[in-house]
């Protein structure tokens, strides 16, 4: 286990992945096993429904990454140099907007996890114009199966179960949160982790 994680939030303005973030970065500041927390955001479009994302980098503990019989690590391994996400560097894709897992793809680890609301939000342009048009979704994310066999995929109407759960689309991001925990309970304890959620009062 390496001793960075990253997550990347994605989606269109408006659909709380600003908010979702702000519960990561929380979570790593009061979690005493994570030294370090980074993260950016893209901003610039998210009142035009325009694609946004944040991402949130972790530095882990030693005793939750080190085994026995690791060779020791130079100084300054653990350090985060940027908070921004690079090709194939994140371990997991929280894609509140379904056409947005095939935009972050690039960024994901090819071993690593994908979470996706699969509550279409057409782009305007696909409404507008004739030219364009959504991709069929079911039929992209087989592709992908087959070309990144190692890949884990969790896909789920969120929103759905948000509204019916809550009578509140917005609260999507909260329940994909919720996954994490059982997608790595070494580093998102279920307990802690709803706490912070909670607090926050997404």
């Amino acid at each position: 286990m390496t001793n960075n994680y990253a997550v990347l939030i994605a989606g269109v303005g408006g659909m709380g992945a600003m908010s979702t973030s702000n519960v990561l970065k929380e979570y790593g500041i009061q979690n005493p096993n994570i030294v370090q927390v980074r993260a950016s955001e893209s901003r610039g479009v998210s009142q035009r429904e325009g694609s946004v994302y944040a991402c949130v980098k972790y530095v882990l503990s030693e005793k939750m990454t080190n085994e026995s019989n690791e060779i020791p690590k130079p100084p300054g391994h653990n350090i985060v140099l940027s908070p921004h996400p690079r090709v194939q560097s994140v371990d997991v894709l929280l894609a509140i907007e379904p056409l947005e897992f095939l935009r972050n793809l690039h960024f994901l680890k090819t071993d690593g996890v994908a979470v996706i609301n699969n509550q279409k939000n057409v782009p305007k342009s696909c409404i507008t114009s004739k030219e364009a048009s959504y991709p069929e979704m079911q039929k992209k994310i087989t592709q992908v199966k087959a070309l990144l066999p190692d890949l884990k995929i969790i896909s789920n109407n969120y929103t759905r179960a948000a509204l019916a759960k809550f009578n509140l689309s917005i609260m999507a991001n909260v329940l994909m949160l919720n996954t994490l925990p059982e997608i790595d309970p070494r580093i998102f304890d279920p307990k802690s982790f709803t706490q912070i959620v909670d607090s926050l009062n997404m």
